[in-house]
């Protein structure tokens, strides 16, 4: 009675082990698939892609006048180009004062000021001064290039980044 016991008990505990390790292997495939999920719907779109568009305004000559209003929001990258999205309302195509630049450092999108300061990353919070334009000539000629399709209006038109 006692060997029957005893061989029924390791039956049932060996069983476990094995719900167990399938268990451990569905967690760890599950884990893949949602990081490569997750890692993919950050970027959106970008990492192996062309360089985000990034528009910045002419050279004036030593004659710069920006609009005084003031946008907060989310700095992010949709389809291509840099945007901010504020909590409410549709996102808008920043144009960048003139001297600023992009980087790229490690899959990560960096804005540079004249000075070659990081003024803001993508996913960062920013405030810029600035104004709205929904003009696509006015944007164009005041960038001295064509828009792609692909960034399309409203755009703000940003002043310097304090940071």
């Amino acid at each position: 009675m006692k060997s029957e016991y005893l061989r029924f008990r390791r039956t049932i505990s060996l069983s476990f082990r094995q719900v167990n390790k399938y268990r451990i292997l569905l967690f760890i495939i599950s884990m893949f698939v949602c990081l490569s999920i997750v890692g993919c719907s950050c970027s959106e779109g970008f990492g192996t892609g062309p360089t985000p568009f990034f528009p910045v305004e002419r050279d004036h000559g030593s004659f710069s006048v920006y609009m005084q209003a003031r946008a907060e929001g989310r700095l992010i990258l949709k389809e291509g180009c840099l945007r901010l999205k504020r909590l409410f309302g549709e996102s808008q195509l920043i144009i960048w004062p003139h001297g600023y630049e992009l980087r790229i450092e490690e899959k990560t999108i960096q804005v540079i000021d004249a000075d070659g300061r990081m003024v803001a990353r993508v996913g960062d919070w920013i405030e810029v001064g600035g104004g709205e334009s929904k003009s696509v000539e006015h944007i164009e000629d005041y960038i001295g290039q064509s828009l792609p399709p692909d960034c399309a209006g409203p755009y703000w038109i940003a002043g310097p980044i304090e940071k």
